[in-house]
């Protein structure tokens, strides 16, 4: 995927479908990458509010929901 999109790059074609696949990617990952940068003091911190069950069981339904959605 990276070697099509680096020929798509130099040849200039971006609306190939690997260049379109890739850029999305990466701008799909950009907001996680802050977001875990932002919170890692938090995260990271012994007895975080954010480790306890019940957050990471709302945050599993939820993204469950989202991805029954999108299905």
């Amino acid at each position: 995927m990276t070697g099509e999109t680096v020929r798509a790059m130099t040849g200039q074609d971006y609306a190939s479908s690997s260049f379109r696949l890739m850029l999305g990617l990466l701008l799909g990952t950009l907001p996680i990458v802050v977001g875990g940068l932002l919170l890692k003091p938090i995260l990271n911190a012994c007895n975080s509010p954010l480790r306890g069950l019940v957050v990471i069981g709302a945050a599993s339904i939820v993204m469950s929901l989202l991805l029954a959605i999108a299905e």
